[in-house]
């Protein structure tokens, strides 16, 4: 099972700054036919493995397809707004793992993506990192 990190303390109470995150994930529906909506209401949609990283530490995997579970302070931090998060694809990993936690549609608070990240500092993104419509920087 992952191991989790000791949180930072803010005020006295515990308070993660910022967690990044991946996830693997199966579905019948055909995501390049469908959308991400569609994708994590099949029957058969699951998340495979979550990776995440909380503050800059280490990144730890938890394999949900081999019974592992979620740390408890990740899935606070998950709903937690002062706590920001970031993905490659922010939309697909907040989507999924509200479907996931049984949350209402756009439940997990809203994330920065790396494009985001790139755009908001100015510097030109990688081809490898997509825009908001999915594509990387020398897509047309």
């Amino acid at each position: 099972m992952a191991v989790f990190p000791p949180p930072f303390f803010h005020g006295g109470e515990p308070h993660l700054n910022h967690i990044s995150l991946d996830i693997e994930t199966y579905s019948s529906v055909d995501l390049n036919k469908s959308s991400v909506y569609r994708y994590s209401e099949a029957p058969d949609f699951e998340i495979l493995l979550l990776g995440y990283s909380v503050d800059d530490d280490p990144v730890q995997v938890v394999d949900l397809a081999s019974g592992e579970r979620i740390p408890e302070e990740i899935l606070a931090a998950l709903t937690d707004e002062r706590v920001t998060k970031w993905a490659f694809n922010a939309n697909f990993e907040r989507v999924c793992l509200s479907r996931y936690l049984g949350m209402p549609k756009r439940r997990v608070p809203r994330s920065g993506t790396v494009a985001l990240h790139y755009d908001l500092v100015g510097i030109p993104r990688p081809a490898s990192v997509p825009d908001g419509r999915g594509r990387g920087a020398g897509a047309g």
